[in-house]
Formats: C-alpha cells, structure tokens, sequence
C-alpha cells in the first residue's frame, strides 16, 4: 500500500505453475542476461490492471469482478509459443501465447472495462491480448541474447501445448518491493459450476 492509503492492484486468471514447467525449465536452463523469470507462485494472466486505487472503490471493483464473472463456466486455455514486447528485436517482456477458447476472457474484459468505466476507471485503449509474462528484460538485449532467444522460441515451440483449466478472476493486490512484487489476492470470485 503507498502512503496515500491507495492499494496497487489488477485483476487475473491464476495460472497453476505444473501446467508450463516444460517451457519454464527451457528458460531457467539459458544465460539470458538481465532475464528475470516470473516468481512461479507470480504466473497469472491479467485481464486488467487498475494500478494505484483508493480503498473507497474497492467494493466497487469487487461488485465488478462478480458480475462480470455471471454465468462463466471454467474452461480450458491452451497455452503455447512464446514472443516479446514490443518485439522479438527489442525485448522487454517474455510472454507465452494464449490459445483456443479466449472468448470467456475477452467477454470478462469486456465486461470489466464496461462496468468499471461507469465508476472512474479508465477504459484501455489498447487491443487485448491475453498472455502470459513469465519474464521481463531489465537491459538492452545483446545480439547474442537475441541469438539465444531465438533457439529458445524453437526449442519451446516443439513442446507439447500446455493446457489450464480457469475456474476464477481474482483482484491481486501487488507490493513492489526491490525483490521483486509480492502478490496477495484481495477477492476470488469462482465461476459457476452447475
């Protein structure tokens, strides 16, 4: 929490660690320089990102998460490939692709942004993507790295696709701090099961 009272949060698809540790192990076993890995307790796929927000929204945010989350059954997403922001030239942020039955999670983001909007929240403009970040660059990349991104982008392609069942959103309330962000689930709201 800062000093303001405000909590820094975003909302998420927990990702179970079993579900990619082919592709995890893949990276762990590369000398990437300045590659931080995702904490595996940290794998999530964030749906939205609502950044430093007072304690007074947080039931507002809550209200929007259940409702969004109405009549969402638990799926399977196939989780598959791996690329980079803003590019594979330039890499800052490793992510993983997902795949197969995205729709829930688009409609969940939609809907989000729709209710939340009405309350303050900023809309993104950006185009959704849905990914997994398992590791961020925290320099430029050497032609070498670059080299060795690449074989790992082959190496990971040819494993077999990585299935997760999604069965909740939840709102994360992340600390910084200098070893990187500690996560705490503020709300989990289960999708319907019957």
């Amino acid at each position: 929490m800062d000093p303001s009272g405000n909590k820094r949060l975003f909302i998420a698809i927990e990702v179970p660690i079993n579900t990619i540790c082919n592709a995890l192990s893949v990276l762990e076993n590369v000398d990437l320089r300045g590659l931080r890995l995702v904490n595996k307790e940290n794998l999530h796929i964030t749906i939205k990102f609502l950044g430093h927000t007072p304690n007074r929204l947080l039931e507002t945010v809550i209200s929007g998460i259940d409702e969004s989350s109405t009549g969402i059954k638990p799926s399977e997403l196939q989780i598959q490939g791996l690329g980079a922001f803003p590019n594979l030239a330039m890499p800052r942020i490793l992510w993983m692709d997902i795949k197969r039955d995205i729709e829930p999670i688009l409609y969940i983001r939609e809907r989000l942004d729709s209710l939340l909007n009405l309350n303050g929240f900023k809309t993104e403009q950006r185009e959704f993507s849905p990914h997994l970040t398992v590791g961020r660059f925290n320099k430029n990349v050497s032609k070498g790295d670059l080299r060795m991104l690449d074989k790992c982008i082959w190496e990971i392609s040819h494993l077999p696709v990585s299935c997760v069942k999604i069965n909740s959103l939840n709102l994360i309330e992340s600390t910084l701090t200098s070893h990187g962000p500690i996560y705490k689930i503020r709300h989990k709201e289960t999708f319907d099961t019957t």
